[in-house]
């Protein structure tokens, strides 16, 4: 067995913040024992965070209920279990769509179906023409886990945020989570449940323990062991430099390099478990996926170097100085010129020395913050909506848990004629960032959020001052 010992774990928390990689916070296990349960500040140990396809692999855990409960085959074609959709197919392949294919990501479609509004996300992909039969091509879909999320719904009565309540997150002590929903009622089955890192972890544990979590048997054995393994190959639809995608995928697992598999999700969130050293990493993170995650942690199992201790556990706020020049002259209501963001107007006022508020219009619309210097203002959230999921639209608002509902923002002159302020929201992966800068006649944003899966992720704004 490799031990993951402390100077690991530092130079893997080390490489993680040279490389760039922002992580809100991680949870690691070795032999059932904690090494490792930190957040990165302003962000809590506590807090809920969106694991988006993360929660394909416990959608997998409803689905493996039912196959051992026998209510399920996995090589009976999903109408089956959702006849409502029979007369909504318009490719006669789509009749031979198994639940196994589902699982695997083998629908037999090239690309995802677009949602909008109050369409029926599973009667939009029905009516999608095939590209390959059914279970000959590997693409990666999340429509497949929503049709799996309306089956379970069909057939047992509950959501499946519902189901696996007493089955699964009640056995794991998990007590805060929730799960996003469409239009129509479903758990969107590819995405959207948010849970705390720490409790991740514990499904990450019962999965290494082939189902069993503290001497109860939580998920079938059987189902845990043929969910994790290969049961795809998928080396073919992805370049060499993403290995960790080309190492095959089960009942919505991914398989990975160094003997390990993992739930993986949008921005780098993670569970990664290697059975073969006992080894269980959660981790919620904001960057590019979880390959550029995993490179680190392998250089530093792989190629262990003495290296100080990681003590930087909190996100770099934005620096400079508190004030400039202009200060007092930028503020009152600056009206925006035309503009991709709608934005019609704003309106700034400094507080105190050492406090900013903003107040951004758009249309009816009003986003407010306000930004501390020196600080991660703490705050209720009034930004969000500002910059949305791409699927929002067809998506219903799901009211956060209490405490969630979080904003942090800070700000900080970098010269005399710039202003930079960055926020940061509890129950969200994305940063935002707001550069200004200021001449005689206009303030000029560029803005800019990472790590949203957004229609747009930078703009710029000419404010008339």
């Amino acid at each position: 067995m490799e031990i993951l010992t402390q100077e690991r774990i530092d130079q893997f928390l080390h490489l993680l913040r040279q490389n760039g990689i922002e992580t809100h916070a991680i949870t690691i296990y070795q032999q059932d024992k904690c090494l490792l349960n930190r957040a990165f500040f302003p962000y809590e140990v506590t807090a809920l965070h969106p694991l988006y396809s993360v929660s394909k692999s416990f959608l997998s855990a409803a689905v493996g209920y039912l196959v051992v409960d026998g209510r399920v085959d996995l090589n009976t074609p999903w109408l089956t279990y959702c006849p409502e959709y029979a007369d909504k197919v318009v490719d006669s392949r789509f009749k031979d769509v198994t639940v196994r294919h589902l699982l695997t990501m083998n629908l037999g479609q090239d690309n995802e179906a677009v949602m909008h509004g109050s369409d029926d996300w599973a009667e939009n992909t029905v009516a999608k023409r095939m590209t390959y039969q059914p279970g000959t091509k590997f693409f990666y879909n999340s429509m497949c886990s929503h049709f799996l999320s309306v089956m379970v719904q069909d057939i047992t009565g509950q959501k499946v945020v519902d189901f696996l309540a007493k089955r699964l997150f009640e056995p794991l002590g998990i007590t805060n989570y929730y799960w996003e929903e469409d239009l129509l009622g479903h758990n969107t089955g590819g995405f959207g449940l948010h849970l705390a890192t720490q409790d991740l972890a514990k499904y990450g544990l019962c999965l290494l323990h082939h189902g069993v979590y503290n001497g109860e048997q939580v998920i079938p054995e059987s189902w845990v062991v043929a969910a994790t393994a290969k049961q795809v190959e998928n080396a073919s639809e992805y370049p060499v430099a993403r290995s960790e995608n080309r190492q095959g995928y089960g009942y919505q697992f991914w398989m990975c390099t160094h003997d390990a598999f993992r739930c993986s999700g949008l921005h780098g969130q993670l569970c990664f478990v290697q059975p073969k050293n006992q080894l269980v990493i959660a981790m919620s993170n904001a960057t590019t996926g979880s390959q550029a995650v995993l490179n680190c942690l392998f250089e530093a199992m792989d190629y262990p170097k003495t290296v100080e201790p990681f003590t930087e556990f909190s996100i770099p706020m934005a620096g400079g100085k508190a004030s400039s020049c202009d200060t007092i002259a930028l503020q009152g209501t600056l009206s925006a010129m035309a503009n991709p963001a709608g934005i019609t107007k704003l309106s700034i006022q400094q507080e105190d020395t050492s406090r900013l508020r903003m107040v951004f219009y758009r249309g009816t619309e009003q986003f407010s913050f306000s930004a501390g210097y020196g600080e991660w203002l703490r705050q209720q959230d009034n930004w969000d909506g500002f910059s949305t999921f791409i699927a929002a639209d067809s998506m219903k608002e799901m009211p956060r848990l209490s405490g969630q509902d979080v904003l942090f923002a800070s700000y900080g002159w970098l010269s005399d004629s710039t202003l930079e302020i960055r926020m940061r929201a509890l129950d969200r992966s994305a940063g935002y960032t707001l550069l200004f800068t200021v001449d005689k006649k206009y303030l000029t944003l560029h803005y800019s959020v990472n790590a949203l899966y957004s229609p747009f992720t930078s703009f710029d704004v000419t404010f008339l001052r």
